[in-house]
């Protein structure tokens, strides 16, 4: 008998991750982008793995600083949800621990899109 693994992300983290490619994009290292906002590189490192839910005061600190819309990042946030939807994956709206494993397919299918996406660019 075999164990079926459902790929599951929390929202949280999708949006985390989403910045991070952001952040990576405009070559800026954790932190000293951490530092830009005036937080430690640990707080920004929850962020970007989705153990702490960005506030709408910091994602606007947070595009100030990566000179990107907000609006671009929630629509980012909206498509890559739409997407990984079609490919089975659940997002998860409310914070919960999920198993690591779970989680890790979930972000694993997200960077697989993402970068498929960036060679486009």
């Amino acid at each position: 008998m075999s164990t079926q693994i459902n790929a599951r992300i929390t929202y949280t983290a999708l949006i985390g991750h989403i910045l991070m490619s952001y952040r990576q994009r405009a070559n800026l290292p954790q932190l000293p982008f951490a530092d830009k906002l005036g937080i430690t590189q640990s707080a920004y490192s929850r962020i970007e793995k989705g153990g702490t839910a960005v506030t709408l005061v910091q994602l606007k600190a947070i595009c100030r600083v990566l000179n990107v819309n907000p609006a671009q990042v929630v629509a980012d946030v909206e498509t890559w949800s739409d997407n990984l939807r079609q490919k089975g994956v659940t997002i998860i709206e409310t914070h919960v621990e999920l198993p690591k494993a779970e989680l890790m397919i979930g972000l694993g299918m997200l960077a697989i899109a993402l970068a498929a996406v960036a060679s486009q660019a």
